[in-house]
């Protein structure tokens, strides 16, 4: 009865009833799809590891980046996991991309999010744990009430924390509203080229921390949100050497 309507009384043409089962095995491959991804993604739920590392490859922070997913959702998942960062420690001699374990951290001069300047190689003597985020990571937001805690526990002996943004893939109005909704209270450094990150660190997720001892030498990088149980170790660790 419908299709006599919708044809007004006319038998529907051959090309008609073609184009009208093409459409339908399209809508069916479409929702094929969908059910399939739901229940891939459904199936991958435990895997922690997997959700604590959502920005490890450049293939997924760029989705990641163009999503339209509200930041407070995607807080709220990843509060809910148990992060699994990877870690390369002093007893080891590998590292990430720029940085050997053991070796002088690439020195670099950035500007800051206040208009300054900032060379990596005039903290010399002091311990430093450089941080490389973005305002779009959600293990970034994970895990920057710690770093802010850590800071405000450990500045008075003369640790420094500098917050590397890697501006090349953010915007500087979502870094300001990022270190205004923390109040980060350490120096935000700006890569907006991304010679720091890629070239000289070569970051190969975010976030990815690097302790540099009072020598300048890397100790320790961890690629993934901080854990609070093992923190303070990492900066017991930078802040013994060269005493």
């Amino acid at each position: 009865m419908k299709r006599e309507i919708f044809y007004k009384g006319r038998r529907p043409s051959r090309i008609n009833m073609f184009l009208e089962w093409v459409f339908l095995v399209a809508v069916i491959c479409l929702v094929a799809v969908l059910v399939s991804k739901i229940w891939l993604r459904a199936a991958g739920q435990d895997d922690t590891s997997a959700l604590s590392f959502i920005s490890s490859a450049p293939t997924v922070t760029a989705r990641l980046r163009s999503s339209q997913v509200p930041i407070e959702t995607a807080t709220v998942v990843v509060n809910q996991i148990t992060p699994t960062p990877i870690i390369i420690g002093s007893s080891s001699s590998g590292g990430f991309g720029g940085v050997l374990i053991g070796q002088s951290a690439p020195d670099f001069t950035l500007p800051t999010l206040e208009g300054g300047l900032i060379t990596l190689s005039e903290l010399r003597g002091q311990p430093i744990l450089i941080n490389l985020w973005a305002s779009w990571c959600p293990p970034c937001r994970l895990e920057m009430p710690l770093l802010i805690n850590v800071y405000q526990r450990y500045q008075g002996e003369g640790l420094v924390i500098l917050g590397l943004n890697v501006t090349e893939q953010d915007s500087l109005e979502a870094v300001n509203a990022f270190v205004e909704e923390f109040d980060v209270p350490f120096p935000v450094l700006l890569d907006e080229a991304g010679h720091v990150s890629n070239d000289a660190y070569g970051m190969i997720g975010l976030p990815m921390s690097v302790f540099v001892d009072r020598n300048g030498i890397v100790k320790r990088v961890v690629l993934g949100a901080l854990v609070s149980n093992e923190v303070d170790g990492y900066i017991a660790e930078i802040m013994s050497q060269g005493k």
